[in-house]
């Protein structure tokens, strides 16, 4: 199948006319036409329902028009790929990745991977899972990191750690003292945290409705690091991922405490296209993100309590 076709076709379905996508395309318009047709020939169905002035895409249509995003984008990188490979210039590498992981994990993964590769260049989209995994079936992002379970059959999962959250409390808060915090002391508390619609809000919220308190959000935030400095200037305290405590000076005059609830767990997982199983780059970055987890469960206490990394489990197996 020609790709050059499938442009010709994906510019028609989204301008809706052939007249139109011709002139956008600098052909002719009885030249389009004739590579519709084609095309159409080696789908083997028709592409298009003529109705007069007017152009409707067939069921056949609707499917192709879905996959051509990513059909092109592939085919675009692997041209890219190739032209780096025979004239030695930088490679390229486009990750995804929940908010949760930009201010340690995915920095220190780029550090490695730089040291690896020096001449690759690494592009980080930062969104919420669903538009990640939306942007990963489109092969508009390589590789992404997320925490929520993947259920696109295009898409390939594979575990990179599993994590427990912790309770973040000023240095000077009641609470510091505490080896265990209950959702019950929570709901005493202002919380900073995320939005709603964030994996870490909904999770918050379902281990409050399982303890049966309701929390007051006092402040919401997009970003780790602004709410550990909110929570160390005392205004309020707040349940992030375990990986919050590591890699920055900003864990100064902060607490961080276990928290009692059985379901504040998750999952950080590598999902990628199964199209780029066996990318080499792809299997170095996630290998780096491992590599990040492992160090961290291996980091030092802090503020006297238990290693901070005790409850980072790595799992080398793929998963589907």
């Amino acid at each position: 199948m020609n790709f050059s076709r499938i442009r010709y076709f994906q510019a028609v379905a989204t301008l809706q006319s052939f007249r139109r996508a011709a002139e956008v395309l600098a052909i002719s318009q009885p030249s389009l036409s004739r590579q519709i047709k084609v095309l159409e020939h080696e789908c083997g169905a028709p592409l298009f329902l003529r109705l007069g002035n007017r152009i409707q895409l067939t069921p056949a249509g609707e499917l192709l028009l879905d996959r051509s995003a990513s059909l092109l984008s592939e085919m675009d990188q692997l041209r890219k790929g190739i032209a780096g490979l025979k004239s030695g210039r930088r490679r390229h590498l486009v990750v995804g990745a929940i908010q949760s992981t930009l201010d340690h994990p995915i920095p220190a993964a780029i550090h490695i991977m730089r040291k690896r590769h020096p001449g690759l260049h690494i592009a980080v989209r930062g969104f919420q899972s669903s538009e990640i995994i939306e942007r990963v079936s489109r092969g508009h992002l390589d590789v992404c990191i997320v925490a929520t379970p993947v259920a696109d059959p295009r898409i390939t999962v594979e575990l990179i750690a599993r994590e427990d959250y912790v309770g973040v409390v000023p240095a000077n808060h009641p609470l510091s003292r505490a080896r265990e915090l209950p959702m019950s002391a929570v709901a005493d508390e202002a919380l900073i945290t995320f939005p709603k619609g964030y994996v870490i809000r909904d999770m918050i919220e379902a281990a409050a409705g399982q303890a049966g308190v309701r929390l007051d959000a006092a402040v919401e935030l997009e970003s780790i690091e602004a709410i550990k400095a909110l929570v160390r200037h005392g205004v309020g305290i707040s349940i992030l991922p375990r990986s919050a405590t590591l890699g920055s000076v900003t864990t100064a005059g902060l607490s961080f405490i276990r928290m009692k609830s059985s379901i504040l767990m998750r999952d950080i997982v590598a999902a990628r296209l199964r199209t780029q199983l066996g990318n080499a780059l792809i299997d170095h970055f996630v290998d780096a993100m491992k590599h990040v987890y492992a160090e961290s469960a291996r980091a030092p206490a802090l503020a006297g309590r238990e290693p901070v990394g005790t409850a980072f489990k790595r799992v080398e197996s793929h998963q589907d």
